[in-house]
């Protein structure tokens, strides 16, 4: 499962092209429904109600933001690309593992 705040119309072709038609994608819809917007708040809880269905086997979150620590929480790995040096202070006081992404 990936999950992003980008617009569908974007993220879906990227992540079945790298990865492949299996992984479900849920991204912006412009407002839709209800869960298609998951952008601050609700990123997390979506997130969370996604994992706690789905039960995958490795949660990996990309992100270049501090908003994006709750699902930094709930991540087995974890990206970051172009982070702030206040993201970093607040990763590495906290214990939490992570790999700096070249752009």
């Amino acid at each position: 499962v990936v999950v992003s705040a980008s617009p569908a119309l974007y993220v879906a072709p990227f992540v079945q092209r790298v990865w492949s038609d299996h992984i479900e994608v849920l991204a912006s819809r412009f407002g839709h429904g209800e869960d298609d917007n998951v952008y601050g708040a609700r990123k997390a809880e979506v997130t969370r109600r996604l994992i706690e269905a789905r039960r995958p086997s490795a949660v990996w979150v990309y992100t270049d933001h501090r908003s994006d620590l709750p699902l930094i929480e709930m991540a087995h790995h974890v990206r970051l690309v172009q982070p702030s040096a206040g993201l970093l202070r607040t990763l590495r006081a906290r214990g939490i593992a992570f790999e700096i992404m070249a752009v």
